[in-house]
């Protein structure tokens, strides 16, 4: 199977799994990545925000509020940047129909500041 058919047939799958199978593969996840020595010792992640067919690691957030926490939104030039989100009251819908953070009320920062990047991925 080639590697388009293999993506084809994870997101079919995904796109089965009912509400409380997306939060329970969640939460397993996040258990995982709690438990990884490289996220216990870093102060600075980027992350995202989930779209539909990717795992909420909200949970994540909400359980090290310690940390610096950004996520990406694409500008009008169609450029990732990254802004520091610290409540869920600063993001907005961005163009897309997603939430992403307000960049009116989070401030920018550069991707040499990350200690951990988080990415979905299939």
């Amino acid at each position: 199977m080639d590697k388009r058919a293999t993506r084809r047939e994870c997101f079919q799958r995904i796109k089965a799994l009912s509400t409380q199978e997306k939060s329970e593969f969640s939460s397993a996840i996040v258990e995982h990545v709690k438990g990884w020595p490289v996220f216990q010792q870093s102060k600075t992640i980027f992350s995202f925000l989930p779209l539909p067919s990717e795992p909420d690691l909200t949970i994540l957030v909400e359980a090290s509020p310690d940390r610096v926490w950004a996520f990406s939104r694409v500008d009008e030039a169609d450029r990732i940047r990254f802004h520091i989100v610290s409540t869920a009251s600063d993001l907005v819908e961005g163009g897309f129909g997603f939430l992403e953070p307000n960049p009116e009320l989070c401030p920018e920062i550069e991707s040499r500041h990350a200690d951990l990047i988080l990415i979905p991925g299939v």
